[in-house]
């Protein structure tokens, strides 16, 4: 999949799902979701979502490093669906301060 697509996907995940905003896992698990069963319900229609991956269906999605490199993208660079939770939100802009440091980039 390429990154274009991946981007989109994840554009359309935190515009509809806010949860996804502040939890990767959760967002990876909708993506699946959505390449798996495109035309289903979404997944939290569902009482206990599931999703049975063979191995056959792993060349369908992008790797889980592109789909948060997209979401960090779209909220650290972009500004757009940015965190729900004020906690994340802290937590994202430490990491932030501490690779910029790491980085020799802030002084």
């Amino acid at each position: 999949m390429k990154l274009p697509e991946v981007k989109k996907l994840v554009e359309w995940a935190l515009n509809d799902y806010q949860r996804a905003r502040n939890d990767d896992k959760l967002l990876v698990f909708i993506i699946l979701h959505k390449i798996l069963y495109p035309n289903s319900l979404p997944f939290y229609a569902y009482e206990k979502p599931n999703i049975r991956i063979y191995l056959t269906d792993l060349a369908k999605f992008p790797s889980f490093e592109a789909i948060i490199r997209a979401r960090a993208k779209i909220q650290n660079v972009e500004k757009r669906f940015l965190p729900t939770d004020e906690t994340v939100r802290r937590r994202r802009e430490q990491q932030k301060k501490y690779r910029a440091f790491a980085t020799g980039e802030l002084s």
